[in-house]
């Protein structure tokens, strides 16, 4: 279960592709990402906490257990579904901005590393932000959940972040060994025991998923 829901914490990485953006980077992207990070897990504690609390987990496993929740409150608060919705609206605009916003800036790095086009590197003259690599993410977004049901999408979505975030855990360890002097504004604490446990934790819940998912995860790698 916590390997096909991992999809959802892929946001809280999206804030340091957002450095270039940032200020003082030293100080707000710690605190961008720890402070999503803490505040979403608490209420997604909260929320499972109260929905087993309405109604059995056993009556949960649908797509839209938070509709279930409340139908079960009867009739007289048929209103609060409408309530519902609208936040439900709300979370999802924003987390497919910060998605388009991340990615956008992720092609905008690898075009001036020479992996990508020219053109995914140019900036608006404007607004000073990479609109071809946005307009690009925001028309494959929409062909991709347009064409492809929930069910594979959120497995293999979440196959994929855990495979991006062990590799990034493993290259922890890697670099701390390799560039030992190399300035690090932030250090992972207790190295390298948190990367090692986050390795294996990625690792393992990538093997509890199914085979297609697997499939589906090589087919993309060979494709990219």
């Amino acid at each position: 279960g916590t390997g096909f829901a991992f999809f959802a914490f892929i946001g809280f990485d999206a804030v340091s592709t957002l450095a270039q953006d940032a200020k003082n980077p030293k100080r707000d992207m710690p605190i961008g990402i720890f402070g999503s990070l803490g505040v979403s897990a608490v209420i997604y504690v909260i929320v499972a906490v109260v929905l087993t609390g309405i109604v059995s987990y056993k009556s949960l496993g649908v797509s839209d257990p938070l509709a279930m929740a409340i139908n079960s409150f009867g009739p007289e608060f048929m209103w609060l579904r409408y309530v519902l919705k609208i936040a439900i609206l709300v979370g999802l605009t924003s987390v497919i901005l910060v998605m388009t916003m991340a990615q956008s800036r992720i092609f905008y790095t690898i075009a001036h590393d020479g992996l990508l086009p020219k053109a995914f590197g140019k900036i608006h003259q404007k607004f000073r932000t990479p609109f071809i690599t946005t307009i690009f993410v925001t028309i494959l977004g929409v062909l991709v959940c347009g064409l492809f049901p929930m069910s594979i999408i959120a497995p293999f979505v979440s196959i994929g972040t855990l495979l991006v975030f062990g590799v990034v855990s493993f290259n922890l360890i890697v670099m701390r060994y390799k560039h030992p002097k190399i300035k690090r504004p932030f250090k992972v604490p207790l190295f390298p025991l948190l990367p090692i446990i986050a390795v294996l934790t990625a690792v393992g819940q990538m093997f509890l998923m199914p085979l297609t998912v697997w499939i589906q995860l090589f087919v993309w790698l060979f494709i990219g």
